[in-house]
């Protein structure tokens, strides 16, 4: 029993214990929860970080939101999710995000196939993006629902589909064999 975390990304530590992304709290969870419930809000633009769980090591910060960390390619991949970035964080630590494609709407859900990174977009849950950098970046334009199709290469948009109606959040995408 959990209680009220919200949980996705389920998944197994190397000893077989359940982990998880507890998104009311904003973090990776065990069988217990940190400190601080909900304190993460107030830190939404730039207070976001990735954590090398191997050795408890944070190796960026200054995020806003990330989301979907993959390994591709021999780098990995994260969303500046409240930004609307794609991008790669050096494992060392010392670079920190590097932004390849900037994207327009909430980035949330990361694929890849060969050379093209997957990525889902969100509008903004409340109407607006207000205080994030996202937020200044679209002024004037519609934020999307949908799926934006990114070069790893270049940091080029190869392909889109657009999501209208009802439908305003995508929260993760795959790509399936064959």
């Amino acid at each position: 029993m959990t209680g009220p975390v919200d949980a996705h990304d389920i998944g197994l530590s190397s000893e077989g214990e359940v982990i998880f992304v507890s998104s009311r709290h904003n973090c990776l969870a065990a069988t217990t929860t940190g400190e601080g419930l909900f304190a993460w809000r107030s830190q939404m633009a730039d207070g976001g970080v990735v954590i090398d769980v191997r050795d408890n090591r944070e190796i960026c910060s200054g995020l806003s939101m990330p989301h979907s960390p993959r390994f591709h390619g021999g780098h990995l991949w994260v969303l500046n999710s409240r930004a609307g970035e794609l991008g790669t964080v050096d494992r060392s630590g010392a670079k920190g995000f590097d932004p390849i494609a900037t994207l327009p709407g909430l980035a949330r859900g990361l694929a890849f196939h060969q050379h093209v990174a997957v990525v889902g977009l969100s509008r903004p849950r409340y109407g607006t993006f207000t205080g994030f950098p996202l937020e200044q970046r679209l002024v004037g334009q519609v934020p999307w629902c949908g799926l934006q199709f990114i070069d790893t290469r270049s940091g080029a948009l190869v392909h889109w589909l657009r999501v209208e109606g009802s439908v305003a959040e995508i929260y993760d995408v795959a790509v399936l064999p064959g």
